[in-house]
């Protein structure tokens, strides 16, 4: 996983500045339907968690398949139908249009955190592929750790306030050189958008459109 550094596309930072503007702002967001229980003592983003995670077996255990266990926050497209009526519309809308702008596969995720807010350790072997991830943090009291699948080094990429965004491979379970375990956690408000790219040219020329790379 890479942090790719701004400054960023303007057509893209106009979408998600119009929509992060929009949503940090309106008087519905203490409403939405937050899901999960709070983790102060952050249990669910440690090294003893991770762990646990590894121990079990994805042929056996369904908890074990790849997709995060524990959150706190609420997903705005699997979830869209929870969220305050004014507030649906505009989130299928922002990720149509996304998902168009990086003609990616699918959206793999569009998670808002609220202050608390984190999701456990996974690695999404069961959906593999190059990936691009965008973050949105309030003040930047936020972060994504994951750990290298070849060094076991433990990296924490920190949030900044505004956007940011993050580019790597998330292999399968039988790239066992390539699964990617990674967990996230903030204590101020979080949007992250996660879109899957079919292969590594589009994802690579994607990254230049991102940078606005002429």
């Amino acid at each position: 996983m890479r942090a790719i550094d701004g400054p960023y596309n303007p057509e893209m930072m106009k979408m998600l500045n119009e929509f992060s503007e929009w949503f940090i702002t309106h008087p519905e967001l203490p409403n939405l339907p937050i899901g999960g229980k709070p983790d102060p003592d952050y249990q669910y983003t440690s090294t003893q968690h991770l762990k646990l995670r590894k121990s079990k077996d994805p042929k056996t255990d369904k908890t074990a398949e790849g997709y995060p266990n524990h959150t706190h926050g609420v997903d705005l497209i699997r979830s869209n139908h929870l969220l305050p009526p004014d507030m649906r519309a505009p989130c299928k809308t922002i990720n149509h249009k996304l998902n168009a702008w990086f003609g990616s596969k699918f959206c793999a995720v569009m998670m808002y955190y609220p202050p608390g807010g984190f999701m456990d350790w996974h690695n999404n072997a069961n959906c593999p592929g190059y990936n691009t991830l965008i973050s949105y943090s309030e003040s930047g009291d936020g972060w994504f750790m994951y750990q290298h699948p070849i060094t076991k080094q433990f990296h924490r990429m920190k949030d900044k306030p505004g956007w940011t965004v993050k580019a790597g491979y998330f292999g399968s379970w039988d790239e066992k050189d390539k699964i990617y375990w990674h967990c996230a956690a903030t204590k101020t408000h979080r949007i992250t958008f996660g879109y899957v790219i079919p292969d590594e040219n589009m994802w690579n020329m994607m990254i230049d459109d991102i940078r606005d790379v002429q």
